[in-house]
């Protein structure tokens, strides 16, 4: 008999068993069937895991929303899954060299704050910084741009969709082309 079966539809219990589970062990679980990998889907245990690693912050966060179910049937990963696959994905690549290493120059403008956070789409980063200076790079040519924002204040959230930047601080929006 699968222990699942006790646990099914009992959120609370998954997590607080999954909460003594380390990350290969959430893995080896979620891939024993399609069952197990919808239990542990969970963003509060992909979070803490995580946290664990020390992906929580490094990178940002990655996804925002934007993944989609997987081949064969499966349930798309949870935002913390997702973002969990994709840190542990780059800091493999990182270790075995497959990494695209690129110094970038940053605009005077862009000096003065730190980064608060960031958002690639296919040749176009953007980084927001705590000073709400916006910086742009083309990644196929290696050129950059600072955007100075209306506002002086910390860049709250942006996304990169479509070639446009769309910048969240103080509660207003701001779109970039």
């Amino acid at each position: 008999m699968d222990p699942l079966d006790f646990w099914l539809g009992n959120q609370e219990v998954v997590e607080h068993v999954a909460q003594f589970l380390n990350d290969r062990d959430v893995g080896v679980l979620c891939r024993v069937s399609h069952r197990w990998r919808e239990a542990l889907n969970i963003d509060h245990i992909w979070y803490k895991l995580c946290k664990t690693a020390g992906c929580h912050t490094e990178f940002g966060k990655f996804g925002g929303g934007r993944h989609e179910a997987e081949t064969g049937g499966l349930q798309a990963l949870c935002e913390w899954g997702y973002h969990y696959r994709l840190c542990r994905g780059v800091r493999r690549r990182w270790r075995e060299g497959g990494e695209d290493v690129r110094v970038m120059e940053v605009p005077d403008r862009g000096k003065s704050g730190v980064v608060s956070c960031f958002d690639c789409e296919d040749d176009l980063l953007a980084v927001g910084t705590s000073t709400g200076c916006l910086i742009c790079w083309d990644l196929s040519s290696n050129t950059s741009r600072a955007v100075e924002c209306v506002l002086a204040s910390k860049v709250d959230k942006l996304y990169v969709r479509h070639s446009k930047v769309v910048v969240m601080k103080g509660g207003l929006i701001h779109v970039y082309q």
